[in-house]
């Protein structure tokens, strides 16, 4: 992701749900809403609201990569 001083930004795109085992009967059925995703991109909401502008463009990146103390990858 595009930072607002052009640096790139590595995340994950997640979908905003409660975990599977704690949907009710009629949650999580149909498609995911686009505008339940989000990339978390291992820094602080203080750091993200600093350093990304809301609408930044994100460009998909299927490798493993280390996010802050985690690692990530795309099978």
């Amino acid at each position: 992701m595009s930072g607002k001083d052009g640096a790139l930004h590595r995340g994950v795109l997640t979908h905003a749900t409660k975990p599977k085992h704690l949907l009710g009967p009629d949650e999580g059925k149909g498609a995911p809403k686009l505008d339940n995703f989000f990339v978390d991109v291992g820094i602080t909401a203080d750091e993200a609201k600093e350093n990304i502008r809301i609408g930044a463009m994100v460009t998909m990146d299927r490798t493993c990569e280390f996010t802050g103390s985690r690692v990530t990858s795309n099978v």
